[in-house]
């Protein structure tokens, strides 16, 4: 995930295309990560368009489909863990969450190392190397993902 659409600061300079950021797409692993947690602790989802636009980012995770099986019919539906519909709920979050964790995973250095962000067209790191708000926002991503586990599995139990 990038800074915002038409950014044109590559690390070096803005002469260019911006490129996407570990930091953001840590930002946006956690925020699925936390979606599933409000959901567990609350034990109930009301659905919305907020959501159902959530379950529909680009992912390879194969419930994101999910959206298309909601209608106008839904909005303000609530549901609980008893409803399938509530853990598929969760799992395609969960999920999403998981693909951009993988994307971290794929374009971090083999020695952990993070820049400010993946070149666009190459994969590779550039800029600023060793960001401490890359890495803190890696660290706080996972304490979410340990958490929403966490409470998946104990109230899958």
């Amino acid at each position: 995930m990038g800074r915002y659409p038409k950014d044109k600061y590559n690390g070096y300079n803005s002469d260019f295309e911006g490129n996407p950021w570990p930091l953001i797409t840590s930002g946006v692993a956690e925020l699925y990560y936390k979606m599933c947690i409000e959901i567990l602790e609350k034990k109930t989802v009301k659905l919305d368009k907020k959501l159902i636009d959530a379950l529909s980012v680009q992912s390879t995770y194969k419930t994101t489909n999910l959206k298309h099986s909601f209608d106008a019919k839904d909005i303000g539906k609530t549901l609980n863990v008893q409803n399938k519909r509530y853990w598929d709920i969760l799992d395609a979050l969960f999920g999403i969450g998981e693909d951009f964790l993988e994307r971290l995973k794929y374009h971090t250095s083999h020695d952990g190392s993070m820049s400010e962000q993946w070149n666009r067209n190459t994969g590779f790191n550039q800029g600023a190397p060793d960001l401490t708000w890359s890495y803190t926002a890696f660290c706080t991503m996972i304490n979410a993902r340990n958490h929403a586990k966490t409470l998946l599995q104990k109230l899958k139990n």
